[in-house]
């Protein structure tokens, strides 16, 4: 699953994996970087994702993988929407 204040350029996506407790380590690629996850208190996995404000609107994909020791990783794929979003312009003028 995930969470974030807004899924739009910008913001910062939190993705959270449960996962069986054989699960030694949880990897992710988000454009093309590794993304680290960390063991929480409850032995939820998660991350925190970073989209660029040069991101464009659209669906997207994170292919996460657990890895077991002496088990075969587990895969899976995760789909979610990156949202348009409009930003804010100031204008300033400067006497000349």
């Amino acid at each position: 699953t995930h969470t974030a204040r807004a899924l739009a350029p910008g913001e910062v996506l939190v993705v959270i994996v449960a996962a069986p407790p054989a699960v030694t380590g949880v990897t992710a690629v988000w454009r093309d970087r590794p993304v680290p996850f960390q063991r929480a208190a409850d032995g939820r996995w998660e991350a925190l994702i970073g989209v660029d404000v040069a991101e464009t609107a659209g669906p997207r994909t994170l292919r996460v993988v657990a890895r077991r020791p002496g088990a075969a990783d587990l895969t899976a794929v995760h789909a979610f929407e990156v949202a348009p979003k409009q930003w804010r312009t100031r204008r300033l003028t400067v006497p000349r």
